[in-house]
């Protein structure tokens, strides 16, 4: 909602004088993106047999 509604408010051309409305957002799906890929990085080590190690 607050990526949607900073684009279609024209607060992007504004520079960062909105910034609240992009900075948390952002930061938010940057963060669940990178947990996804760390808790699959880890069920890919406990689930594939090639990577596991003794």
């Amino acid at each position: 909602i607050m990526i949607h509604t900073s684009q279609t408010g024209g607060y992007l051309l504004a520079g960062f004088r909105y910034w609240w409305l992009l900075i948390p957002a952002g930061l938010s799906i940057t963060l669940l993106a990178g947990s996804f890929y760390l808790v699959g990085r880890a069920l890919d080590q406990v689930v594939n047999p090639r990577l596991r190690q003794r």
